[in-house]
């Protein structure tokens, strides 16, 4: 084993020393050949200063060069592999490997390390690490196992297992855990956590988005200042957009309170209701729903909303399990400042257990008529009918 890795040593050497040009060559004209650099085909250590460069190292730009250990050059024109670690001052021009570290000023190829890639200039190419990549521009692609740190502009994209930093991205972000934007992002993907000043494209996380301007967000918690596309989720907060308290009644129940969140074309609904004092027992409902909603005219909107609810009764909110669907359509008139009236016709599908003779008694006595019934098994049946609602609204 040990001869073969010195015969493929010895081969790596012959190829860089066939190429007699130095390393301004090798770089197809990407720089002018500096006079106080030394240029070499190829060099060989076992740690820095320890090697075929001697003291020489930190002065010395190679075409080729292999670090046992570790190794220090000044530049690499084709490639540089590392034991443990490389340390470049100068620029990469082509792969840099290292089982822990590679440092260098820029990369116009591919550096690779088990643990941290530092780059303090600009990577035009690809940069991998187990855990840590951290340079100033990006404009190729950036992987690691925990973070990347771009301090510059990434136009690429950006991938790592746990979390993203960049000053602005135009291409993709994409991370395990969470990605941060301090300026610009095209597409944020994180499995918990998204930030950024603007977002042109979407972001989508398993948990929270945040921006100041975004085209469209999908979470579970969505927060903007502005949105021009939609934001999907349970929770969505967006500083200009839809922001609403209802207070309605309908043939169900006779007093309920919801608030709308999100934007017009697009928002969330909480509500609640009650119906009190119905045969000595209290009847509550709890519901969630997606609605939208279009100018008919300046002041007059047209509303469509899908939500499901709980029917609760004698305050058993885990015994039973009666669920309220409905849609409703209808419109919202603006009366005066912040307030508007709306009314309109909702279609109501009600499942209720009938195992408890109390609660299939009151199920059927709360719907007003029933238009479709179905019993789908000895302990659930299903009624349907017509119903609307009339609402206060308040922006």
């Amino acid at each position: 084993m040990k001869r073969n890795v010195r015969m493929a040593i010895v081969a790596l050497a012959f190829m860089a020393a066939g190429s007699t040009s130095a390393l301004a060559q090798s770089a197809d004209n990407n720089q002018t050949q500096d006079s106080s650099i030394t240029y070499r085909p190829f060099q060989i250590s076992f740690v820095p200063m320890l090697g075929t460069n001697g003291i020489e190292s930190p002065k010395v730009a190679n075409r080729l060069s292999v670090n046992i250990i570790a190794g220090m050059s000044k530049g690499v024109g084709a490639a540089e592999y590392g034991g443990i670690a490389n340390l470049t001052n100068g620029k990469v021009f082509g792969f840099q490997y290292a089982g822990i570290l590679n440092t260098s000023k820029d990369v116009t190829g591919c550096q690779v390390a088990g643990i941290v890639n530092l780059t303090r200039g600009n990577v035009k190419g690809f940069q991998a690490a187990g855990v840590v990549n951290n340079t100033k521009d990006v404009k190729g692609f950036q992987a690691a196992g925990v973070v990347n740190l771009a301090r510059g502009t990434v136009e690429g994209s950006q991938a790592a297992g746990v979390g993203n930093m960049a000053k602005s991205v135009t291409g993709v972000q994409m991370a395990g855990v969470f990605n941060l934007s301090a300026d610009k992002a095209k597409t944020q993907l994180a499995g918990v956590f998204n930030s950024a000043t603007t977002v042109e494209g979407v972001q989508i996380s398993g948990i929270v988005n945040r921006a100041k301007t975004v085209g469209t967000q999908i979470g579970i918690v969505n927060i903007a200042d502005s949105c021009s596309g939609a934001t999907i989720g349970f929770i969505n907060i967006v500083k200009s957009g839809y922001h609403q308290f209802e207070v309605s009644g309908d043939e169900l129940f006779y007093a309920n309170l919801a608030y709308r969140s999100g934007v017009k074309k697009l928002h969330t609904i909480f509500s609640a209701g009650i119906r009190p004092d119905y045969t000595n027992t209290t009847i509550w409902t709890t519901n969630f729903g997606v609605g939208t909603s279009c100018n008919l005219s300046a002041k007059t909107l047209f509303d469509a909303e899908l939500s499901c609810g709980n029917v609760v009764v004698d305050d058993k909110f885990r015994d039973e399990n009666n669920r309220l669907y409905r849609a409703y359509i209808g419109i919202d008139k603006y009366l005066f400042r912040g307030m508007s009236i709306a009314i309109g016709a909702t279609a109501n599908l009600l499942s209720y257990n009938t195992d408890n003779e109390r609660n299939e008694y009151l199920m059927k006595q709360i719907v007003p008529y029933t238009m479709y019934t179905h019993k789908v098994n000895d302990s659930r049946s299903l009624s349907g009918w017509i119903g609307g609602k009339i609402a206060l609204r308040f922006n």
